[in-house]
Parts: C-alpha cells; sequence; structure tokens
C-alpha cells in the first residue's frame, strides 16, 4: 500500500511540477506581470507557509552554522535559475520551454566529469547523444528572434540547474529537506525582490494585480509547497529507478495540460524529439546510471 502511494505522490509531484510553466506564462503575459515580480511573490508566499509549518513540532529549521554559507551560495544558484527560467516564458511556449530545459544530461554529464570527476561511460555518453539528437529535433527549425532568445534562456536555465544539482549532491544527504528547501524559498524571495527592484521596480511596487497574486499563490501551494511534499513521500517509499521512470511524466503532463488550457501544440518532428530526450533520461537513470 506505502509503495502504491508513494507512486501517486511521485505522479503527483510531477503533475504539481508541470504547471510551473503554464502558471508562468499565464502570470508574466496573460496578468502582464514581469518574471521577478511572479517569482517574488511566489517564494513570499511560500516562505510564509513553511515559516507557519516549522512552527509544528513536527518540523524545524535546525541547521549547523558552519553549512549556512553553502546554502546561500545553493539556494542563490537556484534562484538565478528560476529567474532564468520564468524570463524565457515571455519568449517560448510552456510546450517548448519545459521540453529544452529536459535536456539537461548534455550539461549533466559534462560538469559532473569535470567538477566532481565521474566517469564518463559508454553507456552514459550514448544517453547524452540521445538527448543531444532530441534537442536538435526540437530547436532546429525556422525561428524568429525571440523564439532564439527564449531557447538560450531555457538552455541557461539547464546548465544553471545542472550545477545546482552538483553543488547539492554530497549535501542533500546529510541534511533536512524540510529545513534546505525553506531556506531555499527565504532566499529565494530576498533575491528575485532585489531582481525586481532592479528589473522592473514601477511592477513591484505597484498595487499587483489580481491574477498576479492568484498564479504567484497557485505556484507556492502548488508547485513549490504540494510539489515538495508529495516528491519527498514518494522518493521515501518508491525505489530510485521508479521514481526517475515515473518522473518522465512531468514534461508529458505540461505538453497535455498547456494544449489545454493555452491552446499550444508541437510538430511531428518536436514531438519525436520529446521522445528521444525522455528515452535519454530513463537511459541514463534506469540503465546507464552505475556503468
Amino acid at each position: 500500500m506505502n509503495k502504491k502511494s508513494g507512486m501517486v505522490s511521485v505522479v503527483t509531484a510531477a503533475v504539481c511540477y508541470s504547471l510551473i510553466p503554464i502558471f508562468s506564462i499565464l502570470g508574466i503575459q496573460h496578468a502582464a506581470s514581469s518574471p521577478s515580480v511572479i517569482l517574488f511573490y511566489r517564494f513570499l508566499f511560500s516562505s510564509l507557509i513553511f515559516l507557519g509549518l516549522g512552527l509544528s513540532p513536527h518540523f524545524n529549521f535546525e541547521y549547523h552554522k558552519k553549512e549556512m554559507p553553502f546554502v546561500f551560495l545553493v539556494g542563490t544558484v537556484y534562484a538565478l535559475q528560476c529567474l532564468l527560467f520564468f524570463s524565457a516564458f515571455k519568449y517560448v511556449s510552456a510546450s517548448l520551454g519545459e521540453i529544452v530545459y529536459h535536456a539537461y544530461l548534455i550539461w549533466t554529464l559534462l560538469l559532473a566529469h569535470f567538477i566532481l570527476k565521474d566517469n564518463i561511460t559508454m553507456g552514459k555518453a550514448i544517453a547524452t547523444a540521445v538527448s543531444l539528437l532530441g534537442l536538435a529535433m526540437v530547436i532546429l527549425k525556422p525561428v524568429e528572434v525571440l523564439r532564439f532568445k527564449g531557447i538560450a534562456l531555457i538552455i541557461l536555465t539547464s546548465i544553471t540547474n545542472t550545477i545546482y544539482l552538483v553543488l547539492t549532491k554530497r549535501f542533500i544527504e546529510r541534511t533536512g529537506t524540510f529545513a534546505l528547501t525553506a531556506y531555499y524559498t527565504f532566499i529565494c524571495t530576498v533575491v528575485a525582490f532585489c531582481a525586481a527592484c532592479v528589473l522592473s521596480p514601477s511592477n513591484l511596487f505597484g498595487i499587483p494585480s489580481r491574477e498576479t497574486i492568484i498564479y504567484a499563490f497557485l505556484l507556492a501551494t502548488i508547485s513549490t509547497v504540494i510539489g515538495f511534499f508529495c516528491f519527498n513521500y514518494g522518493i521515501k517509499t518508491v525505489e530510485v529507478g521508479k521514481v526517475a521512470i515515473l518522473s518522465l511524466s512531468e514534461p508529458v503532463f505540461t505538453i497535455i495540460i498547456a494544449a489545454i488550457i493555452l491552446k499550444e501544440s508541437l510538430s511531428v518532428t518536436q514531438t519525436i524529439g520529446t521522445g528521444l530526450i525522455l528515452l535519454s533520461i530513463w537511459l541514463y537513470d534506469v540503465k546507464f546510471r552505475h556503468g
């Protein structure tokens, strides 16, 4: 029963995370808000929720002082990743952004090799080559300047996410995920506020629209807090290989929901490229991770 509920939790987390591009586009394009302002309110609401949960005896924010500089560093990298990701949706669709973002294996392989000294095995190289082919099929078609800007921002997001994962790889196992995530939301609130002060002060200090508050609140509750708890419950009760497979549903959910809500669509070539990117993640996480 625990295993079944764990699998449901992982899929639920995938749905929660798949909504990030949807809510981002609704907030940025439909509510006419800036990416940094949407992010500020998202993390402000998330911080308040985590702060409230931290009052419960079941959760705590205890951390060793010597680890706090590292927490601030990684939290800042994560905030930068979010700013890049949200900014991209001024130029590209939710489906395209999510697909290009998931071609992270290319950067994971290179950074893990040069920073963590991981070996590049034949299996990992094959998975990365498949991901690169899929990425090319998704983005290599006649594009206008605005769309190219969005793709470039998504690729930078993917690279930044890889740096974030590499930095936390040896750290997350000995720390509490609740406290770590809570501190990340606090740091992201500050970084997003500073970014908004520079990039969109009139939007930040003006009265936010009802739509901005709604989409930011949905991002905070569904795509941050609920997604966090569902994923962490799932990963405790389900084997890592199955978690990796179930997590592949995230971009699929984004494509489906974007088609329904935003009326987006992919070409046949892009659909095949999407399949190759998902296949590469499955090969890397399930088949080739250990050799």
